[in-house]
Order: C-alpha cells, then structure tokens, then sequence
C-alpha cells in the first residue's frame, strides 16, 4: 500500500466538486473531464469541499500517465451515462459503476477493477441473519418481504430491488412480488441511510463497501450484510470506469493504469484497487 500511497501523493492536479461546465473535447486544453456522484464511498465521496476517493485515486493516476490535469465535478447519479454517451461536457465517468449491458449500448467500460455484491443495512438485530454456503453471513431476498427499503437513485440495487416488486417481465414474479414491499429512491446512499436512522424506512439495499462505510462509525446501533437469493446465489456485479466511445486513447490509458493496480499484490493478498479501499477505510494490510 505504501507505495500506491506515495504515488498518488506525488500528484499536483487540481480537483474541485464544481467546476464551470465549459464543451468538450478538453484534452486539447490538457484536462480530462470526470462526472461522479461523490455519494458512494469509499469509491467516492466529499473531503472538505474536495471529491476524494478510490475512483478519483485511479482517475489521478491515469491523468497523471497522460499529462493531464483531471477535473471532477459531481451530478446525479442517473444523469452520469448519458453525459459520457454525450460527450460534450465529460470525458468518462468514475462512479462505482456496474457494467450491464444496457450501459455498454451508450459507453465503453474500462476493464472490471472491483467485485461486489448487494448488501442489506438494518437496525442492529431487527432480522434474523442466515449462513450461505460458503460461510458469508447473510440476508435472504425473502426476508424483506414488506419492509419498506430505501436505495439510491439509478444504481443496481435501485434495479433490483424495483426489479423484485414489480417482476422482472410479464408474467415472471420477482422474490418480493405481492408481499407490500416498498422501494423508496433517494439521490444518494447517505440520503437513504438518514432516512432509515429517521425511522422512515426498514432497511436499504446498497452495494457491499458504502454499507461498510455508512455504518463503520454507527457498529453499536446499524449492521449491513450480503443479500443472497439462497444459501448458494449472491447478487454479485462487476464495476467498470464508463468512457465516451470515442475516447480511445483515455480508455486505454485507464485499463493500463487498472491492469497495473490489479496486478500490483501486497503480502497480504490484496491487489492495488483492494489497498486503496483499505486506505479510504483507514485500515493498513
């Protein structure tokens, strides 16, 4: 880790959360343009008045390989694919995204630099946990039969939750189909969880490292755990860096910066994305 560490500390480019909306292409100005919603920590999130985290560790990265100042600015999560597809006012955009196929008809993907999987955030000891199969402590879908379950806005828990409600398409019943389960939306993971710590919802379903990072200074009162359909089925999803199709040279320079990290492996096992997470998390090793 010390060594991802002293290189990210080594760069000098400018980042801001707000930043004047002036047309792309900016790589003849030396910048590249990065969206993000810098609600979804620890890949993202606010540091002061500043955008920090392992996305924009690994966006400085590329910038810095490319010689090229990075710029963030933050927008509504929903909003982030169409802007890159656009490609007027940003470049990619760096947001803990899930790569899906209905995404991949407007962006490119970088390479998959992380795995994850749903996990379910409650009020301490207000469900019953489950062992899956391969010794993860858990929650079943089942269990949130007609609880009232907050997400954030777009993402794959969002889809997946709704998804379970409605059915997924006609005449296929999803695992919360006709149990009164509610899905409430809010703009970002934060929103959600002062929601739940209101009272105003049961539970929320989010991806595994920003339930992690919700609760971390809440332990005694919130506990969040993995959503599996059964002992054996996680809802497990692949997250990719999204990239203007036309930006070519950029997607090669972040899959050459994410193949290093992924190939860089401490003594303890953990790859260079994996100790950027840990670094965010204030954790060593």
């Amino acid at each position: 880790m010390k060594k991802i560490i002293s290189l990210i500390l080594v760069l000098t480019m400018a980042i801001c959360g707000c930043f004047a909306l002036t047309a792309c292409n900016n790589n003849e100005q030396g910048e590249i343009v990065v969206f993000t919603n810098a609600f979804f920590a620890p890949f993202e999130y606010y540091d002061g008045t500043e955008i920090a985290g392992v996305d924009v560790d690994i966006m400085n990265l590329v910038g810095q390989s490319l010689g090229k100042t990075v710029v963030y600015e933050n927008k509504d999560f929903g909003t982030l694919i169409n802007y890159v597809q656009e490609g007027t006012l940003c470049d990619c955009a760096a947001a803990g995204f899930t790569i899906t196929s209905e995404r991949m008809e407007k962006v490119n993907f970088s390479v998959t630099y992380y795995t994850s999987v749903q996990y379910v955030i409650i009020a301490k000891d207000s469900m019953t946990t489950n062992t899956a199969n391969d010794d993860e402590t858990c929650f079943f879908w089942s269990q949130l039969g007609g609880k009232k379950i907050g997400v954030q806005l777009d993402t794959t828990g969002n889809i997946y939750v709704q998804g379970e409600i409605d059915g997924w398409e006609e005449g296929v019943d999803g695992e919360l189909t006709g149990t009164n389960a509610e899905c409430t939306a809010y703009d970002d993971a934060q929103l959600a969880y002062e929601a739940l710590k209101a009272g105003q919802i049961d539970c929320i379903v989010v991806d595994e490292l920003p339930s992690k990072y919700l609760i971390k200074n809440d332990a005694a009162t919130y506990e969040a755990y993995a959503l599996y359909y059964d002992a054996d089925t996680a809802t497990l999803e692949e997250y990719g860096i999204a990239v203007n199709k036309n930006q070519t040279e950029l997607l090669t320079a972040i899959n050459a910066v994410l193949n290093t990290l992924l190939a860089d492996v401490d003594e303890n096992g953990k790859n260079g994305v994996e100790q950027l997470v840990m670094a965010h998390f204030g954790l060593d090793g």
